[in-house]
């Protein structure tokens, strides 16, 4: 079952890892049981993002000296958390993840519990630092985007939930988010240096075109067909 899924949402080059490295029981439960559950989400929170993230984070482990199994299984919980409520999910993610019988099975206590924090630690605007690698290389994945990712998700999330603001609003509150965030000295950043070589290179493009309102605004247009 997961093959078929898999195959889909992430590159060659993972794929071929998690095949080789990630236990085969596992990647069905988290596939069939856990994965499926980011439907229900909006698009800015659901399976394409934990695609992306999945990706980032195997790419990024290569780096470290890390379990396989468990920076798939952060990366598939770490945003969970949103079927129960947004503003804190990234507690309701950790809390998910910790108290499910099943990741027994795979896991030691001390697993559930460093891969229950990274969960906790990866959410953008937390003041404080991730505390163990997992945590590091969550929350760097976490960022892994490009402009059209950033502007598409924005602007879904922003339709759903302001929607009593019209077109021109919309696009204000987009530019000032993105801007707050991504650009330059924004709240997003990253803490691995080896993120810089395996998944910053469209993030940093973006941040370049952020600098440019007349740039993004065109690509802005294109995106959201206004």
């Amino acid at each position: 079952m997961y093959k078929e899924i898999l195959r889909k949402i992430v590159s060659d080059e993972v794929y071929i890892i998690i095949e080789k490295e990630v236990n085969k029981e596992l990647l069905d439960y988290l596939f069939e049981n856990i994965l499926i559950k980011y439907n229900s989400l909006d698009k800015g929170h659901g399976i394409n993002h934990i695609a992306k993230v999945i990706d980032s984070s195997i790419k990024l482990s290569n780096y470290f000296d890390v379990n396989k199994n468990m920076i798939l299984t952060i990366a598939v919980y770490h945003d969970i958390g949103m079927i129960v409520e947004r503003k804190t999910h990234e507690k309701h993610s950790k809390n998910i993840l910790i108290t499910d019988k099943e990741l027994r099975k795979w896991f030691n206590e001390e697993e559930i519990i460093i891969m229950g924090e990274a969960c906790e630690d990866h959410r953008a605007s937390n003041v404080n630092e991730p505390r163990t690698i997992y945590g590091y290389i969550i929350s760097d994945a976490d960022r892994t985007t490009d402009i059209n990712d950033m502007i598409e998700r924005c602007y879904n999330f922003s339709k759903k939930n302001f929607n009593d603001n019209n077109e021109e609003e919309i696009y204000k509150r987009v530019y000032n988010h993105l801007r707050g965030k991504y650009g330059e000295g924004g709240y997003a950043k990253f803490y691995l240096e080896e993120s810089r070589e395996a998944i910053m290179k469209p993030y940093l493009k973006a941040q370049e075109i952020l600098k440019n309102e007349k740039e993004f605004k065109e690509i802005y247009k294109i995106i959201v067909s206004i």
